[in-house]
């Protein structure tokens, strides 16, 4: 009977150190990801979500600047912008597009607060919005403001030039397109050979009234088609890591 009672224990502690061991590796492999639950008051005191000081390619010491100035309390815990982020790898010297930039802004800041991208051209239909980001970015650093470009695009039209950008996001903005197809084929000639495209949009899921309703939504199946008809290679369809959000990840074959 003793010796059944040690091995039981023994094991036991074994497969205690398997699930630390476990839970460690995906803190290493995934180090952004932090649970928040959601809170639908949408008060915007400051923000409490954090980069993690570990990261090779974001977070410096105007995050701060960013995130108790141009976030709403809660927004970085559902949208958890350093998970996206972080899907194009290093972003040294690049140059990223935000597509939908408005109207604050949310992203373009990101990037130039907190990584090492050298460009990032914040692009918007609105020169409202965009006048805004001019504003916020004052906020950053001189180097982070002077890594931001505002341009004014139309409906059908993001105005990047040829082999301009090396990666592009485009947050909450393909569901407001006509021909999203079209649209998409369209950013080819102005990414790079081998570029990033992220598409972040809604998922089909009940989530709050602030976003639109669900007949107005892309079901990520749809979005996934709309992606390999513009002539993308899709790389990662993820909808479990955000909330309220699908994300998906293709290459500029």
């Amino acid at each position: 009977m003793k010796n059944i009672l040690i091995c039981y224990f023994a094991l036991s502690l074994i497969c205690l150190l398997a699930s630390c061991q476990a839970d460690y590796n995906n803190s290493k492999k995934y180090p952004i990801e932090h649970k928040h639950s959601y809170s639908e008051t949408h008060s915007h005191g400051h923000d409490e979500y954090h980069a993690p000081k570990s990261s090779p390619e974001i977070g410096t010491d105007n995050f701060d600047n960013i995130k108790n100035r141009y976030s709403s309390s809660d927004r970085s815990k559902w949208q958890k912008p350093y998970l996206a982020i972080s899907m194009f790898g290093d972003l040294a010297g690049k140059t990223i597009a935000d597509i939908g930039a408005g109207p604050e802004g949310y992203f373009t800041l990101y990037f130039a607060g907190g990584t090492n991208a050298s460009k990032i051209l914040a692009v918007d239909i609105d020169q409202e919005a965009l006048n805004f980001i001019n504003e916020a970015k004052k906020g950053l650093g001189e180097a982070e403001e002077n890594r931001i470009e505002t341009r004014l695009a139309e409906p059908d039209d993001a105005k990047l030039e040829e082999n301009e950008v090396d990666d592009i996001l485009i947050s909450e903005t393909l569901v407001y397109i006509d021909n999203p197809v079209e649209y998409l084929s369209n950013l080819h000639k102005s990414l790079k050979k081998g570029g990033k495209l992220l598409i972040i949009d809604f998922k089909m899921k009940k989530i709050p009234s602030i976003f639109p309703q669900v007949e107005q939504r892309i079901p990520l199946y749809k979005m996934e088609n709309v992606v390999e008809e513009a002539g993308f290679r899709r790389l990662i369809s993820d909808d479990t890591s955000l909330p309220f959000h699908y994300m998906i990840l293709c290459e500029n074959p």
